[in-house]
């Protein structure tokens, strides 16, 4: 039998509940108890269910003593050794006891309500924050001894960041440069060389394929504050065993009023590999591109109604296929120029 006398939140008229059943979850916390409930003029309601979160909150209260909870959250209470941010500090235990903080010793972290402010110098501070863990009348202290890492110099944070950052030494596709190293210096990329298969924009190095292996050499700029200094990267492109056809795309058309001219064009990669296509066109030319990133891309080359309606002799229109690996940023395997030769209907003007 569990006694009801003087809990809170039950009313005066209960004396006691009978246990019946009780039924649990997979941790072990009651999920629901059922049982009869005794009132202090000895009758009785059978089948009385109790909410499981009330008799759980009920039974630890019953079964910790406040000091016992000091104690729990005492143990449970956990700060890192060495911080280089401002940090959070908790405020309650996990039992529910109350959590003040102190600096009892050491400079390089002050208190401001529940943040931890860290103030970095030039050397690493030792600081002892001390707890007191509060729950009624028990009351208990726990001491910290934290490292509050020291600044960094200019010169220190390019160092640890250049030692932090590494490329691939073997690459297949694009890839990502980055722009700032982990404490905070700016980073710019370049090529030793101009002719290379890798072209630098903003933050992607753009790789174009090669029939054999490549070595590129690449510098980085780290820059903070005053202090600049740079360093050398190698990557090597592995050379495309991809071969693509055609070599080039040419037709003639000769105009008709009224009906616009199309051609279909097919770029395919050998040895079952599959390939993406972009396509850069005359403004003359509408182009659509089907079956992207399988073997055999379809290119849709159609006239323009603005040159149906034109008049002159020979035009050349121009396009431009560029065939990558992937979708972007896959490595540009190949470029496939497209010409058109465009013969008039007639000089005179069209009614």
């Amino acid at each position: 039998m569990n006694e009801f006398i003087n809990r809170k939140g039950v009313s005066l008229d209960r004396r006691s509940f009978e246990v019946e059943k009780v039924e649990t979850d997979e941790a072990g916390e009651i999920t629901r108890i059922i049982g009869t409930l005794v009132r202090a003029d000895n009758s009785t309601i059978a089948g009385t269910e109790i909410e499981a979160n009330v008799f759980n909150k009920i039974l630890q209260e019953a079964e910790m003593t406040e000091q016992e909870i000091v104690m729990a959250d005492k143990v449970t209470l956990k700060l890192s050794d060495s911080v280089s941010a401002n940090f959070t500090l908790p405020q309650t235990g996990a039992n529910g006891s109350s959590i003040t903080w102190k600096v009892t010793s050491g400079t390089g972290i002050s208190i401001v309500g529940s943040t931890a402010v860290v103030t970095k110098e030039f050397e690493n501070q030792s600081v002892k924050l001390t707890a007191t863990i509060t729950y009624g009348t028990a009351s208990d202290t726990k001491v910290f001894t934290i490292t509050a890492v020291k600044r960094l110099t200019d010169q220190q944070k390019v160092e640890a960041d250049i030692a932090s950052i590494s490329l691939s030494s073997q690459v297949t596709s694009s890839f990502t440069l980055p722009q700032t190293g982990a404490n905070g210096s700016k980073i710019v990329w370049s090529t030793l060389k101009k002719s290379t298969p890798i072209t630098i924009s903003k933050s992607i190095a753009v790789v174009t394929s090669r029939s054999k292996d490549e070595k590129v050499d690449l510098q980085a700029e780290f820059t903070c504050g005053t202090y600049k200094t740079y360093k050398n990267y190698s990557v090597t492109i592995l050379g495309s065993t991809v071969k693509i056809t055609p070599d080039s795309l040419t037709t003639s058309w000769t105009q008709e009023k009224g009906t616009l001219k199309s051609n279909t064009f097919v770029v395919s990669a050998l040895k079952e590999k599959n390939i993406y296509v972009e396509v850069e066109a005359n403004s003359n030319l509408s182009v659509q591109v089907l079956n992207n990133n399988t073997t055999d891309v379809s290119i849709i080359v159609s006239e323009t109604q603005a040159l149906n309606n034109q008049i002159g002799t020979t035009m050349i229109l121009e396009f431009n296929v560029k065939v990558y690996t992937t979708e972007e940023p896959g490595i540009l395997i190949k470029k496939i120029p497209g010409t058109i030769k465009y013969t008039f209907a007639s000089t005179a003007s069209s009614n």
